[in-house]
């Protein structure tokens, strides 16, 4: 095995392709984000998930911070899964949960969209 330390992106990289590598790469493919993430980097929601430039400052802190071998900016915190269902998203402060609702009619559709989706593969 190559003896040398390898930097996050080249150790991530490599362990994705099955090389050897020095150590196992720490990485999350969701958000780390908490609340005393944003206090230690010094970027908060929901500035951070709307924004770009606090966007990448707050993932980059993942790395910075952290340890982690990768950087993404996966603050989803449920909105994806928010907007599909046609639900009110509000992010009113750092330390709270992405409150929603959805129409019922939408949250019913969803199995049944499953189910027409297996049905015909």
């Amino acid at each position: 095995m190559d003896e040398r330390s390898f930097t996050a992106r080249e150790r991530f990289v490599r362990a994705l392709h099955g090389e050897r590598v020095d150590r196992a790469p720490v990485a999350n493919p969701t958000s780390i984000v908490t609340l005393e993430l944003q206090r230690k980097a010094g970027v908060y929601f929901p500035q951070a998930h709307y924004e770009a430039e606090p966007m990448a400052e707050l993932a980059l802190a993942g790395h910075t911070l952290c340890g982690y071998d990768m950087v993404a900016p996966a603050f989803g915190a449920g909105t994806q899964e928010s907007a599909a269902l046609d639900a009110g998203i509000d992010i009113i402060a750092p330390e709270c949960a992405v409150p929603v609702t959805a129409p019922l009619a939408n949250v019913v559709a969803i199995p049944e969209a499953v189910i027409d989706y297996h049905a015909h593969r």
